[in-house]
């Protein structure tokens, strides 16, 4: 029913804790794992390498380091590619690899609850494009919902933490461009602006970066939609740690 992304490059300590919570915590609902090695060399690839033998991912490993927009480009073809040969799922998840999953069943509730309120409750006055199980307290709440006993946000953007959508609206926002407005590469290290990939996919920045230049055409905030929020789903080790997927050499 839906495809997990998850991009990573020498964080091993993270991505298992992340590959390891969600497989436990998400077992009713099927789902499809693609994970991308950016030429990690701290031992990613073989673990990696082990969960394939399990036939528990499609493993991509790049030949040079390419960064995360280029990364996360490639795997997203991957999918496509894979569903012109396969049944197609409905729904495609971008999990970062410090995230783990303490719901049981989160992904199976978000999705439920989505489908739900955008069906019956939420299509003329907050139309969503993107829904997570990962609250970013940085990004203001508009408003709460109370659903099935559960706290529900709507907002209008949650950063690129754990962003998930149906497919043809990601097919709506596109690839993400390799370059940032002034000609920097997006999601490489060290250029000193941050990925700015969640920025092209939902409209909005990370920390105090904003400029209305950098945001893409058909994206999240330029539309008007809402990203329908589930707190609690979700833990974000890396920023704890302020080892952050968007910040410095970790990207």
């Amino acid at each position: 029913m839906i495809d997990i992304l998850i991009t990573t490059y020498n964080r091993i300590d993270f991505l298992k804790r992340t590959v390891e919570s969600f497989i436990a915590k998400n077992r009713e609902l099927p789902f499809r794992l693609f994970i991308i090695d950016d030429c990690s060399t701290d031992g990613t690839q073989e673990y990696l390498f082990s969960l394939q033998k399990q036939r528990q991912l499609d493993l991509y490993l790049n030949s040079e380091r390419r960064g995360l927009a280029f990364s996360l480009d490639m795997i997203w073809n991957c999918v496509e590619m894979f569903d012109s040969f396969f049944e197609e799922n409905s729904y495609l998840c971008y999990l970062q690899d410090d995230m783990r999953s303490v719901g049981e069943e989160w992904l199976l509730k978000v999705i439920s609850i989505y489908e739900d309120l955008r069906r019956n409750h939420l299509t003329d006055s907050s139309p969503i494009g993107f829904f997570s199980g990962y609250h970013s307290p940085e990004h203001p709440v508009e408003n709460t919902l109370s659903y099935d006993g559960k706290e529900v946000y709507i907002k209008a953007s949650n950063s690129g933490k754990n962003i998930i959508g149906e497919k043809r609206f990601w097919g709506s926002i596109g690839y993400i461009p390799r370059f940032n407005p002034n000609g920097s590469p997006r999601g490489m290290p060290g250029n000193g602006i941050g990925s700015q990939v969640d920025v092209y996919l939902e409209g909005m920045y990370s920390g105090s970066r904003i400029d209305a230049f950098a945001a893409a055409p058909n994206c999240l905030y330029r539309q008007g939609k809402k990203v329908l929020v589930i707190p609690g789903m979700l833990e974000h080790m890396g920023e704890e740690q302020d080892r952050s997927t968007w910040r410095g050499d970790e990207k």
